[in-house]
């Protein structure tokens, strides 16, 4: 379980996170979504515990962020907004880099079995600078998953990704779902996640205008069950939502 109270983060004299508080129970997932500038990147580097927020509390699994950081690490897999891989190295030498030292190979099991989930078998030699986007856009998700997380953090981790292997990701992040994987994620289209996230938090400017179950979300806003999340976080975040 993850629980926020109260968190402050400011940047100088410029408040980028005001009172943030919510709680996400274990093996659900979040959405958070916002325009530019809204906090979602400071707000998700603060629950990978990259920062420290300048007032309030985060509890992972009942532990103080704070206080116990070091035994939740091993916790959580974060995948920034920029892609983070060695550009000269190949895509399994990637892997082994992020894998606590475990040996990674085009036989281990468990490279195997995320790098099928992922689509990305056929790229273990490949370096990292040869890729596409969107192919490192998957090998940055794979590094994350490779020391099997019980919390996924991921920050805009489809930009790049095409039709077909975004379809791929998230029924991977589906499955890893029902297994019990806490996550957070952040996209700037978010109706393509409306069969995927169970609650949904809105930020703008800082703050939380929004968060509730995503069903609950589009019901009290006049839409229906095929209604994607983009018109209905647009009103809201234009003050014209209930």
């Amino acid at each position: 379980m993850i629980e926020a109270t109260g968190v402050f983060k400011s940047y100088g004299k410029q408040s980028v996170l005001e009172d943030i508080s919510f709680s996400l129970e274990e093996g659900k997932v979040l959405g958070v979504f916002g325009p530019n500038g809204a906090g979602k990147t400071t707000l998700l580097k603060i629950l990978a515990l990259l920062f420290k927020p300048d007032h309030g509390n985060v509890h992972i699994n009942g532990l103080d962020a704070g206080q116990h950081a070091q035994a939740i690490r091993p916790l959580i897999g974060y995948v920034p907004q920029e892609v983070a891989l060695y550009e000269d190295l190949s895509v399994a030498d990637n892997l082994l880099c992020w894998s606590r030292g475990r040996r990674v190979s085009k036989e281990d099991a468990v490279y195997m079995r995320i790098a099928s989930a992922l689509d990305i078998h056929d790229l273990a030699r490949k370096k990292v600078r040869t890729l596409s986007g969107g192919m490192k856009r998957r090998v940055n998700l794979a590094v994350a998953l490779m020391n099997a997380p019980h919390i996924l953090i991921m920050d805009e981790p489809l930009v790049g990704v095409d039709l077909v292997q975004r379809q791929t990701v998230l029924e991977h992040l589906k499955e890893l779902a029902a297994q019990g994987v806490t996550q957070i994620i952040t996209s700037h289209y978010p109706g393509e996640l409306l069969s995927f996230v169970d609650q949904v938090m809105i930020l703008d400017n800082g703050k939380v205008q929004r968060y509730e179950h995503s069903q609950t979300l589009i019901k009290n806003n006049g839409q229906n069950q095929m209604t994607n999340l983009d018109n209905v976080i647009f009103d809201i975040v234009q003050g014209k939502g209930e």
